[in-house]
């Protein structure tokens, strides 16, 4: 029993479920925040979603009683169950309850529901209610009028195939649930219109296990569970980090195309030399190129090092070769420079000589006129000999 002025247990349950709702669908209460940063109320949804999807209904209803926090609100989940159920009426009648963000959407999510009430009617071939739904519910929404003639056309259908084939039932299901699967289509056609705070995704958690692990991986994110898109018999390891992959870099400029193969090309080698380059394709052709043209890659630090070692010791051989250069140069001058002397001195003996022997001459000669002058004063005749000392030549 409550003391006066206090409120009841029940007083205080039913405050704290009111706290969370107004939380949960735009209230102004503030939300209580994990250490995480995520919310405490969205952490318990997406487990409460997790486990209905797994099967434990029990577990799911006694953590929304122990935690106060419900999945999904009480018109939220009669719409969503009245669109499973094929109740077209009292889920277009709980519309207005889903908080959506404009008139567009809200029409968008009637002409979505009433358009699979009227493709069910036409599978029942009740084709009098079906012309009422079209005229009275679906043509007051504001449809296209493409929309309403694709519509008004299926009335025609003469067999279920065919109808099953125009409106997209074929592929999503076998004939015995091939409704429960496009309502289930349905339904996720909805939730891109419907906040998500609201109408939680299917699958959510699932999915964002899938992103976190791809984000790990180092891959491209995951498409969202709700597309339709299979994993196969993949499974994760969720107790451990997946170390990212290594990407591949890359090339971002184009150098060549390679235009002589009509079709795809599957395969391209160079030689060892790179002045070849081989490709093959789907026409079954392989084309040997010429590539004298192609830029070189850029060297490694390693080819860069090994490229300053030959430079320097390319520089020292020529330093060396340069001095042993000089010192022969500097060796021919110096014996130039002494047959120059020696060819001068040669030079200036031969003048010596020459001027030795032609001083004698003149004195021969004089002395020749001195005798000749003492003949004639003596009358005795010269004698027409030639002097006995030829003369030197010049």
């Amino acid at each position: 029993k409550a003391q006066r002025g206090q409120p009841s247990v029940a007083g205080r349950r039913g405050e704290a479920m009111e706290k969370q709702r107004s939380s949960r669908y735009g209230g102004g209460t503030q939300v209580e925040v994990l250490p995480s940063g995520f919310g405490r109320s969205d952490v318990v949804r997406l487990i409460t979603q997790s486990l209905r999807a797994l099967g434990y209904h029990k577990s799911a209803g006694l953590l929304e009683s122990e935690s106060q926090i419900e999945l999904l609100s009480g018109d939220v989940r009669s719409f969503r169950q009245g669109v499973l159920d094929g109740h077209w009426d009292d889920a277009c009648s709980r519309v207005a309850a889903l908080g959506l963000e404009s008139i567009e959407a809200y029409r968008a999510v009637q002409f979505l529901i009433l358009e699979q009430k009227f493709l069910e009617l036409v599978d029942d071939r009740s084709f009098g209610p079906a012309l009422e739904c079209l005229r009275k519910q679906l043509v007051p929404l504001g449809a296209l009028p493409e929309q309403l003639q694709r519509l008004s056309s299926l009335l025609l259908c003469p067999q279920r195939d065919e109808l099953y084939l125009r409106c997209g039932w074929a592929a999503i299901g076998v004939e015995e649930d091939v409704r429960l699967a496009a309502r289930q289509r349905l339904l996720s056609e909805l939730h891109a219109l419907i906040p998500p705070s609201v109408l939680i995704p299917e699958n959510r958690l699932e999915t964002l296990l899938l992103q976190a692990m791809a984000q790990q991986a180092g891959t491209s994110p995951t498409p969202s569970l709700n597309g339709g898109h299979s994993y196969g018999h993949t499974r994760w390891d969720l107790f451990s980090d997946h170390a990212p992959t290594q990407q591949k870099v890359l090339v971002s400029e184009c150098v060549r195309v390679l235009e002589r193969h009509p079709d795809e090309i599957w395969f391209v080698q160079f030689s060892h030399n790179g002045l070849r380059l081989a490709s093959a394709g789907k026409d079954g052709l392989v084309v040997i190129w010429a590539m004298p043209a192609l830029p070189c890659p850029p060297p490694s630090p390693r080819q860069q090092q090994q490229q300053q070692r030959q430079q320097q010791q390319q520089q020292q051989e020529q330093h060396t070769e340069t001095g042993t250069a000089n010192g022969s140069t500097a060796q021919a001058v110096n014996g130039n420079a002494g047959q120059a002397a020696n060819g001068n001195a040669a030079q200036a003996s031969l003048l010596a000589d020459r001027d030795h022997s032609e001083s004698t001459v003149q004195m021969e000669i004089a002395l020749a006129h001195e005798t000749g002058r003492s003949s004639e004063n003596s009358d005795t005749p010269m004698s027409d000999a030639a002097p006995s000392v030829p003369p030197t030549p010049a």
